[in-house]
């Protein structure tokens, strides 16, 4: 049985409530559908907490990579370079990391140089979300978009989800824009109404053209 990372287990009072559990089920579904085997080799890239190992780890060799050991990486990205072999990896996970990349070309040819020739990406970035720097920010995407750095990079797109619809998105942005002028003792009850309405407005669909993250999973094209 998998688990949560506490941060993807928030209560209706939290400002993530609904961005969490849907982003969570995603992970769930893709990881049933694509990781059908074990001995796997995943390279989370750009791990952070890795709040998705839980899914993916199971029976395969987990490695986490990341700029810095802040977050227990087993190895160290320098130089925009994975200290890896080519052709050495089943799956790259990347999640909610490509926004924050400054040469994302780089980041995704990386992926591709580590990938073996029936390898995959799993990939989840932001569409419609609020200016989060950590350390810096520069990036939101279309679907279209994505299926272009993608094509680019040397990637076939195999699926595209989108999760948060346009109206439910609406509502998290103008949660996100407000809530510095909500005085702390109210901003549970003030995050809670703004989940509770993006309950009411989204819809169950994991294809939303337009959406507040989009998840990507490639192949290798070659």
């Amino acid at each position: 049985m998998s688990h949560k990372n506490k941060h993807l287990n928030p209560s209706l009072f939290s400002s993530r409530y609904q961005i969490s559990n849907k982003l969570w089920t995603l992970n769930e579904q893709i990881a049933e559908k694509y990781l059908n085997k074990d001995n796997l080799t995943i390279l989370d890239y750009g791990a952070g907490a890795s709040p998705y190992s839980s899914l993916y780890k199971n029976n395969n060799k987990y490695i986490r990579a990341d700029i810095d050991k802040s977050q227990n990486a087993d190895i160290i990205i320098q130089a925009n370079k994975i200290p890896l072999e080519s052709e050495s990896a089943d799956i790259v996970l990347s999640t909610q990391v490509l926004e924050h990349v400054e040469d994302y070309n780089q980041y995704l040819k990386e992926a591709q140089r580590i990938l073996k020739p029936d390898g995959i990406i799993i990939l989840s970035t932001h569409g419609y979300w609020i200016y989060h720097p950590h350390p810096a920010d520069y990036w939101r995407w279309t679907q279209a978009g994505l299926k272009k750095i993608l094509s680019d990079a040397g990637f076939k797109v195999l699926d595209i989800y989108g999760i948060i619809n346009t109206r439910a998105s609406g509502i998290q942005l103008f949660q996100d824009g407000t809530s510095w002028r909500v005085p702390n003792i109210f901003k549970p009850l003030f995050f809670f109404t703004c989940q509770v309405l993006m309950k009411v407005f989204d819809n169950k669909s994991f294809y939303n053209e337009d959406a507040a993250v989009y998840a990507v999973v490639a192949s290798k094209n070659e």
